[in-house]
């Protein structure tokens, strides 16, 4: 593959910024909840396959499209698997990922090259 840098080098280091999923959100906020809760119940275990199985009944009683939310969420991720993968078999680099929310300007630091994943599957 040819080079994307100014200076014709290929980059060394690259930062995947993925944006979240809708279900990953409606995951956190569940799972806030659910240890709140547990925290007033003086109960700390969280079963995590539990709090997917209760996201599902909460978005379909809600009339919420599980099914499509749920699918969007694995697209991205089969997607930004094939970002990370293309990257580091085409140019030998080394990929970190940072969540949006969660990136800080010291990411951003000695990275070559910053690419994003959108939340939406893109």
């Amino acid at each position: 593959m040819s080079s994307i840098l100014k200076d014709g080098r290929l980059p060394k280091s690259v930062l995947v910024v993925s944006k979240g999923t809708r279900w990953e959100y409606l995951r956190g906020q569940l799972l806030a909840s659910t240890q709140l809760q547990q925290i007033k119940a003086r109960k700390y275990d969280t079963d995590h396959e539990k709090v997917d199985r209760d996201l599902k009944e909460s978005l379909i009683s809600r009339g919420l499209p599980f099914e499509r939310i749920l699918t969007s969420h694995e697209t991205h991720h089969k997607s930004l698997n094939g970002i990370v993968n293309g990257i580091q078999n085409s140019w030998s680099s080394n990929v970190r990922v940072v969540k949006a929310h969660e990136l800080e300007l010291a990411d951003l630091e000695r990275v070559d090259a910053v690419f994003t994943a959108g939340g939406d599957g893109t």
